[in-house]
């Protein structure tokens, strides 16, 4: 399965969702990171840390910014007295989701995967929970990781 019908899947599923914007807003995860490993592990592909650096600056690049301007302009509109604020913003999350889009397919095709060699670890969604110091990150990646595999089957 590609990775942007993945994500839809993927993301689709509340609880998911859910823990997905906790760490976005708590921790400062990039959620399209997120569901890149989790896509990259249901397939039983790894990555080395290299590898998820050269994806992690391809994702925080200038279009991630605009994805970010974008979703503070909808904050600040979830407290407007705008007629049409819920227009506007569902026109801004539509704007948010082909960004994002974008930067997935951008990734999928861009990154190509390294083989490990004896000396390079795996590198996956709990390294990255952990570089962020995310408590219990060994539960939401084993959480993430098990409706990732859900997904595929």
């Amino acid at each position: 399965m590609k990775l942007w019908p993945f994500c839809e899947r993927f993301y689709s599923r509340k609880p998911v969702e859910a823990l997905c914007l906790q760490l976005q807003d708590n921790h400062n995860i990039y959620v399209g990171l997120v569901i890149w490993l989790c896509w990259h592990a249901a397939y039983g592909r790894f990555l080395n840390e290299a590898t998820f650096a050269i994806a992690k600056r391809e994702f925080l690049g200038a279009d991630h910014g605009m994805i970010e301007q974008l979703r503070s302009v909808r904050k600040i509109l979830k407290s407007s007295a705008l007629a049409d604020g819920a227009a506007i913003k569902s026109h801004i999350l539509a704007a948010e989701i082909l960004l994002e889009k974008a930067i997935l397919e951008r990734l999928e095709s861009y990154i190509q995967l390294q083989e490990l060699t004896p000396d390079s670890a795996a590198f996956g969604l709990l390294d990255y929970l952990r570089q962020h110091q995310v408590p219990e990150a060994d539960r939401s990646a084993q959480f993430l990781y098990a409706n990732a595999l859900a997904c595929i089957t």
